[in-house]
């Protein structure tokens, strides 16, 4: 049986199967003082916690979780994960109305990828080690260990370029390279600041968000690397100091770049940069998620201190909407179809 048919199978076993007379409950979950995954369908007017598990008889959810981290599933907008503080990973494959567990003895997850060829190939990123999962989350194997106490895996992405590239990195600096799909790495570079994101552009240049460091960008597969928010200007401090950064799916040339002073975008691959005027004065609150519209890049959206806002004319005005619960919204998703869907991930 093909991997694609298996994940098939399971997804219907687990959404109908009869077990003991009893079938699988979905319920909603009411909007309050909770953490785990929000929902929006109307531009973040209003939210619905989708954070209930499959279940049989007794309904469970994850509505105390922190979820720190959202991904999609590359090729089927439906399957989305959610990393959570220091629970493991929950995932759903049917966008939100019902999610599963895994990985719940590994602790915080600190990222995901899911490669772009195989949906069946999932990569995690918990505390010091790599895991990698090649039949839909059944079985995990780890496939790198951080052997340094100090060390931990901060982020991990495939390569939308080469099925067999995967890049993984760490809070030293260091940036590792597989050309096998995992099984074995190599030291590529080390930046010498604590890495948080890798992104790689369908045009194959490769950029990697440091804390305190700024941005580095490639453009030869990671043989030579140069700072491309290192500008000098004192009127951007704070620039240096990672946030988010994403690349918007609708122009590969675009980069958008949100770090301690506000958010930065780039028309032409990183090599200038211009501030976007924003409601809140320079370095005034502190971003922790950006996303961008999957069907017109002029609808942008980022969270600020338990505040969600959305600009409809490319970040040149912002408003603002409430979020549903007392708890953060933390992270962004958004997802393409019909009717754009926004995802948050609430933690304490």
């Amino acid at each position: 049986m093909s991997k694609r048919n298996l994940f098939l199978v399971l997804v219907i076993a687990l959404i109908s199967l009869p077990l003991s007379g009893c079938f699988i409950k979905v319920n909603q979950s009411p909007v309050g003082s909770q953490e785990g995954v929000f929902m929006s369908s109307d531009l973040g007017d209003n939210w619905q916690n989708v954070s209930n598990l499959l279940s049989v008889g007794q309904q469970e959810n994850f509505a105390a979780a922190d979820i720190v981290l959202l991904v999609k599933d590359p090729q089927d907008n439906k399957v989305i994960y959610a990393g959570s503080r220091i629970n493991g990973l929950y995932f759903t494959v049917n966008g939100g109305t019902g999610w599963q567990r895994t990985l719940e003895n590994v602790g915080g997850i600190n990222d995901i990828a899911v490669s772009y060829f195989d949906h069946c190939t999932i990569f995690t990123a918990a505390v010091n080690q790599l895991y990698r999962s090649t039949d839909c989350t059944r079985n995990w194997q780890s496939v790198f260990n951080e052997s340094r106490p100090e060390a931990r895996i901060t982020t991990v992405v495939t390569d939308s370029n080469d099925s067999n590239v995967v890049f993984a990195a760490n809070n030293l600096g260091s940036l590792y390279q597989s050309t096998n799909q995992g099984k074995s790495w190599k030291s590529l570079y080390n930046f010498a600041a604590d890495v948080r994101e890798i992104l790689i552009s369908k045009k194959n240049i490769i950029y990697v968000a440091t804390i305190n460091k700024g941005i580095f960008r490639s453009v030869d597969r990671g043989a030579t690397w140069n700072n491309v928010t290192d500008t000098g200007e004192n009127q951007w401090r704070g620039m240096n100091n990672w946030r988010d950064l994403l690349l918007d799916p609708n122009n590969q040339s675009r980069v958008i770049y949100a770090n301690n002073y506000g958010i930065f975008e780039s028309l032409d691959d990183g090599q200038n940069w211009r501030s976007l005027p924003l409601l809140t004065p320079p370095s005034a609150v502190t971003i922790s998620s950006l996303s961008v519209s999957y069907q017109d890049s002029k609808k942008m959206y980022y969270l600020a201190n338990n505040t969600f806002y959305l600009s409809v004319d490319g970040g040149q005005n912002w408003a603002t909407k409430k979020i549903a619960t007392t708890s953060n919204f933390v992270t962004l998703l958004t997802i393409a179809g019909p009717e754009e869907v926004i995802y948050a991930g609430a933690a304490k």
